[in-house]
C-alpha cells in the first residue's frame, strides 16, 4: 500500500474523496488532481508534449500563453502547502489509485487509504435516491475513518476541477466562526425544492450541495456528530424511506437543526453542472484564452477572450463541478459534443457553455500525459 511519509502540521492541506464501483471514478480523480497541481504551478512546460492542451475533437486549446509557460516555470520551486489525499476505497479502486500514486511520485504529496468494506456495513442498509447509491452515506462517516490528528477536511466528489490554487479554498476554514464546522455551497438546482418540498424537504430554502465539503472534524467529534447524524438520518427514512439525495439530505437536514454550525462558501467554490442548474443561482464567467479549430465550423479560427466588464462584473469561477448522471468519462476518448456558442460581452455563462469549457478541458487534461505535472 503507497503511504508515504506526511505529517499532520496546520499547513497541510487535507483532501477526501470517495472511489467506489469501478475505474470511472479513478480517471476523473487523477483529472482532478491534474487540475489541482496545474493550478500550484507543478505543470511542466519544458516539454513538447506538455505545452499545449490538445483536445480529441481537433481542437486546440492554446489558452495558456507564452507569458503563463514562463510564469509556470519560474514559480515551479515556490513554497506550497503538502497535501495528504484520503481515498476511501473499493478493492479496485484501491489497486488503481495505489499504482497511479506510486509511479507518480509527486514530492509533497502523500496518500492514504481506507477501504469501503470497513465501514460498509453502517450503511449499507440506508436507501438512496442518488445514482451514486448507499455508498454515497460512507462520507458521513468521515469523523471516524480519518485519523483523529487530522482536524479539517475538504471532501470533494471525483466529478471536479479545480479553476484556481487549492489553498485558497483551504483558506476558507480561517472565515470559520468558533461555532462553525461545515463549509458547503448553496444548491443551484431547484428542482429538488420544487417537486419534494411540500412533501419532504429538510433543508434551509433550497438546500445545500454536498459535492464539496469544508468539514472541521475536531469541532464536529466534540459535538457528538456520528450520534447526531445517525439519529437524523433515521428520523428522515421513517418519513420517507429511500432518500433522494442520499447523504445530502441527511446534511442538509443537520445543517437546518444546527444553523449556528453552517458555513456558506461563495458558489463560485461549486459551479454545478447538473441538467436543471439555473446559472441566475450563481452566476459566473469561466474566463480562459480560446483558440478554436473546429471542422463543424468550416474551420473558422477564432481567438476569444472575456471583454474586462464582464470579468468585472461576474466572478470567475473557482471550482467546476459536473454533477450530471453523465459523465464526460463515460465518452473518452470520443467527447459528447456541444453546440458552439459565442460568449457575449453583457452576460454570464449559460450552463451549455460552461459545459462545453468543461469537457474541453477535462479532455485535455485527461488526455496528457501524468508526468508533465511534477
Amino acid at each position: 500500500m503507497y503511504q508515504p511519509y506526511y505529517d499532520f502540521h496546520n499547513d497541510t492541506i487535507h483532501i477526501a474523496m470517495l472511489l467506489a464501483d469501478g475505474i470511472d471514478n479513478c480517471y476523473q480523480a487523477e483529472t482532478q488532481i491534474k487540475s489541482i497541481l496545474f493550478h500550484q504551478k507543478r505543470w511542466y512546460p519544458s516539454k513538447d508534449d506538455c505545452c499545449h492542451f490538445k483536445h480529441f475533437t481537433h481542437i486546440n486549446s492554446n489558452w495558456l500563453t507564452a507569458n503563463d509557460r514562463v510564469q509556470s516555470f519560474n514559480e515551479a520551486k515556490r513554497e506550497r502547502f503538502p497535501i495528504v489525499f484520503h481515498f476511501i476505497v473499493d478493492q479496485l479502486p484501491y489497486e488503481f489509485m495505489n499504482r497511479l500514486m506510486s509511479d507518480w511520485g509527486l514530492d509533497g504529496i502523500s496518500v492514504q487509504f481506507y477501504p469501503i468494506k470497513n465501514y460498509e456495513a453502517r450503511v449499507e442498509s440506508f436507501k438512496s435516491g442518488h445514482y451514486a447509491g448507499h455508498k454515497s452515506y460512507l462520507k458521513l462517516l468521515i469523523t471516524q475513518i480519518l485519523p483523529t490528528e487530522i482536524k479539517k477536511v475538504i471532501v470533494l466528489d471525483a466529478d471536479i476541477l479545480l479553476n484556481d490554487d487549492i489553498s485558497n479554498l483551504w483558506s476558507i476554514f480561517d472565515e470559520f466562526s468558533k461555532d462553525q464546522c461545515i463549509g458547503i455551497a448553496a444548491e443551484q438546482n431547484p428542482t429538488f425544492y420544487s417537486n419534494m418540498g411540500k412533501r419532504f424537504w429538510p433543508a434551509l430554502g433550497y438546500g445545500y450541495n454536498a459535492g464539496i465539503l469544508l468539514i472541521h472534524l475536531t469541532k464536529l467529534r466534540a459535538r457528538g456528530w456520528d450520534k447526531i447524524w445517525m439519529k437524523t438520518a433515521f428520523n428522515l427514512m421513517s418519513e420517507k424511506r429511500i432518500l433522494p439525495t442520499g447523504e445530502q439530505d441527511v446534511i442538509n437536514a443537520v445543517l437546518n437543526q444546527n444553523k449556528h454550525w453552517l458555513y456558506e462558501i461563495p458558489c463560485k467554490w461549486n459551479i454545478q453542472l447538473s441538467a436543471f442548474s439555473m446559472r441566475e443561482r450563481c452566476p459566473v464567467v469561466w474566463e480562459f484564452l480560446l483558440n478554436t479549430d473546429d471542422d463543424d465550423h468550416n474551420n473558422y479560427r477564432r481567438k476569444k477572450t472575456l471583454h474586462d466588464d464582464i470579468v468585472l462584473q461576474y466572478p470567475n469561477a473557482k471550482l467546476i463541478h459536473f454533477n450530471a448522471h453523465v459523465k464526460p468519462e463515460y465518452f473518452f476518448p470520443t467527447p459528447l459534443r456541444f453546440p458552439l456558442p459565442f460568449d457575449k460581452s453583457d452576460e454570464y455563462h449559460s450552463t451549455i457553455q460552461l459545459s462545453r469549457k468543461y469537457f474541453q478541458l477535462y479532455y485535455n487534461l485527461r488526455s496528457m500525459s501524468r508526468y508533465c505535472f511534477r
